[in-house]
């Protein structure tokens, strides 16, 4: 998973000039369709920096808490009204994405001070 979002991380910067950088601590391995869907999210969230944030750089971080894996996409963006937005963004197809692997996600934001979208799925799948 790793070496994925990395690959997506480089050709985000490199079409777009916004800085990916991305941290990874040592991590169980999450199932293929976890995989599949975390990355989709990822991949929707640094759209959304693309086409709204007006950012410089994104922070993607994947971490081991406990019995989860969380990602977090973090950008030094323009930022939104989350509650304003709460049907745009993608936000609710990200959200029924994590919901599919049994995760939760969460997006907080402000004007001008960016935006965080964080997902959390459990290392192992539900049944």
């Amino acid at each position: 998973m790793r070496e994925a979002l990395l690959a997506l991380a480089r050709r985000t910067t490199s079409d777009t000039g916004i800085r990916v950088n991305l941290t990874a601590s040592k991590i169980q391995p999450v199932t293929p369709r976890q995989e599949f869907e975390l990355f989709r999210i990822v991949q929707e969230a640094l759209t959304n920096v693309r086409k709204h944030a007006h950012a410089k750089t994104v922070a993607l971080a994947l971490r081991a808490a406990g019995s989860e894996l969380t990602v977090e996409i973090k950008d030094d963006g323009r930022g939104f009204d989350v509650a304003a937005s709460a049907a745009g963004h993608g936000i609710e197809g990200m959200r029924e994405r994590a919901q599919l692997i049994g995760g939760r996600l969460w997006v907080s934001s402000r004007p001008n001070r960016g935006t965080t979208v964080r997902v959390a799925v459990p290392f192992t799948a539900p049944r």
